[in-house]
Order: C-alpha cells, then structure tokens, then sequence
C-alpha cells in the first residue's frame, strides 16, 4: 500500500511515520477501522474466534512497537466488544508477550523460537497460547516429527489453554507422512 509492492526494508511506512505522523496516523485509523467493519462481518458470518496477524510488530522499531502496531491492534479488539475470542500473532515478538496480552487477545499465539514454559511463565493463568512447531520440522522425517512434536506439548505442560500449533503455517515442501506423525502425537494416537 505505501511500499508500491512487496519491499524488504519497509523503508516509505517507516518514513512515513517519522516524517508525517499526522499521514501515518490517519492511514492507521483507516485500515483499523476497515479491520473493525471486516472482522464484525467474519463474526456475522459465523466465525467462531479470530486471529490477527501482526506482521508490522517486528518491523517497526521497539521503541514505537506501542504506537505504531499494539495501539491499534488494542482497538481493533476492543470494538469487536468480546464476541468471540481473538487470537494474536506477532512473529519474532513473543519477548513482548506481557505487553501483547494488554491488547485484550484472549490467546497469544507464538512462533518456534519462542520456549512455552518460560512465557507461561511471566503470564497469568488465566491467558491461553498458541503454537509452536516450527513448520521446517514437517519436512525432515516422520521420526523427528514425532519428537519435536513431543518437545512442544512438553513445554506446554499441563496447564489448562493451550492450543497446539505450527509456530508460522503449513509450507508447500510438507511431507503428508510428517503431518500425519505430527497429528498421532498431538491427538495422542501413538506416543513418540
């Protein structure tokens, strides 16, 4: 949108919001409030929960990682007004995770390179994650699945609110036999 097309640096938003924060903000609060009109209609629709996808979070600066990405993701849970759970994924951000839950996601979903039990751990009982296979495992073997697999419910313990997950999707080069390893030991149909 302010890119002109796919960019690797994000150099005209990050300019943009440096050097006209009037433009960035104003910009901002159009996409929040089309995110707003668009997830009510997802709920209408009938979705049962809703994800958002903070790709922006480990781009900006963290000394602006407040005002420029959890601000608005704040507000764009708060006008959802609690009508079904919302999720939040930030990649390469789950350091931020205690700042992440005050956006009022009921789930905070977290990449691979992320341990479970050390974020359980600065977090209260009472949120619930998501994650953390990383997807590069389901292209190795069936074995090793099964072990990584293993690895993540470890980690995730026996605490109540925890929702296995790849730590980024599925990639094309996934092989069905390690999905299918993955399934077993997640549904517990054979122990790894």
């Amino acid at each position: 949108m302010v890119e002109g097309g796919s960019a690797k640096d994000f150099v005209a938003i990050k300019k943009l919001a440096w050097d006209q924060p009037e433009q960035f903000e104003a910009l901002m609060q159009k996409l929040t409030n089309a995110i707003v009109e668009y997830l009510h209609m997802q709920i209408d629709a009938g979705a049962d929960a809703l994800q958002i996808f903070d790709s922006w979070g480990a781009i900006c600066p963290a000394t602006h990682y407040e005002a420029w990405s959890l601000r608005w993701i704040r507000h764009i849970i708060k006008e959802l007004k609690k009508r079904v759970p919302v999720i939040l994924y930030a990649k390469g951000m789950g350091h931020k995770a205690a700042d992440q839950i005050h956006t009022g996601a009921s789930v905070l979903s977290l990449d691979w390179t992320m341990n479970l039990r050390r974020v359980r751990s600065t977090l209260n009982h009472g949120t619930a994650i998501q994650g953390n296979l990383d997807p590069v495992v389901l292209t190795t073997t069936p074995e090793i699945t099964r072990i990584e697999a293993q690895r993540v419910l470890d980690q995730a313990g026996k605490q109540p609110g925890f929702i296995f997950n790849l730590g980024h999707g599925m990639i094309p080069s996934a092989k069905i036999e390690c999905v299918e390893a993955l399934m077993e030991v997640v549904t517990g149909q054979k122990n790894a």
